[in-house]
């Protein structure tokens, strides 16, 4: 049995710009434009960076968190992982900060930039950093269970939906079969248009004929489809 493939995308980074590619996102509605077209090419995780006024990278809070609702609305079912990088400019403080200020789905992790230096404080940080970092994880996977299996649930009404829309409804019009029994003797599948004369035979159960060419028009409505 072959493991499901995950698509993790990430658009854009902490260093690059619109210098070095015009087409890069750098706002959060190009950020949220450029995830929505990753997971309509089958990327279910989105790998995000925020960027400041100059288009240079930050770690702002409100800004991940402008960025997770708006990722949200376009893209539910799409993860999100921000990240702490601290391109030699933020401290461990404030990427301990972002994290717990923005709870997001994912984060990644630099853990020699969380250690910044072996000072006895940075030590401490770093160690309550993973310690409320794992208290956390229970109810983070409690979170992404009931996601998974809300989507899981939204998946099944969706093929109940469109098994129930197959439906025809019972009324003149839309029988499957036509039958004639007097003056002469006929019984026609509307759907395959496949036709018996022995409409008694067929009354009796001899339907045969009627389910073969059945089966045959969906598996080929199947294969064009």
């Amino acid at each position: 049995m072959s493991r499901p493939t995950i698509i993790m995308a990430a658009p854009n980074g902490a260093r690059k710009v619109k210098t070095d590619h015009p087409q890069l996102p750098v706002s959060i509605d190009e950020t949220i434009a450029a995830a929505k077209a990753c997971h309509a090419e089958g990327a279910s995780i989105l790998h995000a960076h925020v960027r400041g006024d100059q288009d240079e990278h930050v770690l702002d809070i409100g800004r991940y968190k402008t960025l997770l609702a708006g990722l949200r609305s376009a893209v539910p079912d799409m993860l999100v992982q921000i990240t702490t990088e601290a391109v030699g400019v933020y401290t461990p403080q404030q990427q301990y900060d972002v994290v717990f200020g923005v709870k997001p789905d994912f984060v990644s992790v630099g853990l020699r930039e969380i250690l910044a230096d072996d000072s006895a404080a940075a030590h401490q940080l770093a160690k309550d950093f993973y310690h409320r970092a794992h208290r956390n994880r229970a109810t983070a996977m409690n979170m992404l269970k009931a996601r998974l299996y809300e989507l899981e649930l939204q998946k099944r009404e969706e093929a109940a939906n469109d098994a129930a829309s197959a439906k025809t409804d019972i009324g003149w019009g839309n029988q499957i079969r036509s039958y004639v029994l007097h003056p002469y003797q006929m019984v026609k599948d509307l759907r395959t248009n496949v036709e018996k004369g022995n409409a008694n035979g067929v009354l009796d159960g001899d339907l045969d004929e009627f389910v073969e060419a059945s089966l045959a028009a969906r598996v080929g409505a199947q294969r064009n489809a």
